[in-house]
């Protein structure tokens, strides 16, 4: 469930981010937000996790490895923020529901600490 330890954890992490991640924009970020908003508009309405959702986030799985591969600063950001780690994990709507908040708000704290647009 996430809740106000995951949030913090969401500041800590970004305030914390190594130099490797120094040039890594809002919009590298709000892409795999955007492609995690697609399977939270279905997961929303539903009331059970379905075959097909669980398939969606092992597609999601594989283009984080895709971004990883093309931006270093995606690998990193990933890889510090245990976003691949997280998604792995997830099996149930409400996971997904607390890895989409997450990520959510990786986003709004990379914005808050000052990340480049």
């Amino acid at each position: 469930m996430f809740n106000a330890e995951e949030r913090k954890r969401a500041e800590t992490v970004m305030q914390n981010l190594s130099s490797s991640t120094r040039n890594l924009t809002t919009t590298k970020i709000r892409k795999l937000l955007s492609m995690a908003n697609d399977i939270y508009n279905e997961a929303i309405l539903l009331d059970d996790w379905t075959p097909a959702l669980q398939s969606k986030i092992e597609y999601f799985i594989v283009r984080m490895a895709y971004e990883s591969g093309r931006e270093r600063d995606v690998k990193s950001f990933i890889a510090e923020t245990d976003l691949m780690g997280r998604a792995q994990k997830v099996k149930s709507r409400q996971e997904f529901l607390d890895f989409h908040k997450y990520l959510e708000a990786l986003v709004a704290y990379h914005r808050f600490y000052g990340g480049k647009d």
